[in-house]
């Protein structure tokens, strides 16, 4: 039987807002059993600290990759805020060199965007793609006049995203679907 290999994809280092270099993490990584680690520093974010050198970055992840190559499979990638996506404001040559994505925040498109219109601006970043906080509740009721939760669930579907979301948010997303249907029905 093949053993469980514990993924880790959502982290920040100094790059951006966390405290830790990034070898630090796969120190810790490792001694953590973490066998899948993705290092998603904030990138073109003006709500927080973000990557300033992305070459720089990217070649840091590779020489660490290849230093920890039998021990630890480590993924590079950005988490991007929906707004640089719908604008652009990002180089696609740089990102699609990438191991994944994080597209942060979705449930904050503004009104005059759905997500078809998020849709055609994500076929052009070919690398894997995946959300980060993300409000299920909000989603749910923001889409709920078009099919809620099963609308979005069909873009992620069409988008091949990945859904990084806690726990947490699934179950008390879940627990507020039952009470409201409880109470409706």
């Amino acid at each position: 039987m093949s053993k469980e290999v514990i993924m880790d994809i959502h982290n920040h280092t100094n790059w951006s807002d966390g405290d830790s270099s990034i070898e630090e993490l796969v120190v810790n990584a490792l001694k953590n059993d973490i066998g899948i680690l993705g290092i998603s520093d904030h990138y073109n974010s003006k709500n927080t600290r973000s990557i300033t050198s992305f070459e720089d970055y990217i070649l840091e992840i590779e020489i660490l990759k290849n230093k920890y190559l039998s021990k630890i499979n480590i993924l590079s990638g950005v988490e991007i805020p929906v707004s640089s996506i719908l604008c652009q404001e990002y180089s696609l040559k740089l990102i699609n060199n990438l191991d994944f994505v994080l597209v942060e925040n979705i449930e904050n498109l503004p009104l005059h965007f759905n997500l078809e219109s998020l849709e055609g601006h994500l076929k052009n970043i070919t690398c894997k793609k995946g959300l980060a906080h993300t409000n299920l509740y909000t989603i749910a009721a923001k889409y709920k006049d078009i099919g809620g939760i099963n609308y979005f669930i069909q873009f992620m579907k069409k988008t091949i995203c990945f859904l990084k979301s806690t726990l947490i948010q699934v179950i008390v997303f879940l627990m507020i679907l039952f009470f409201t249907m409880k109470i409706i029905g």
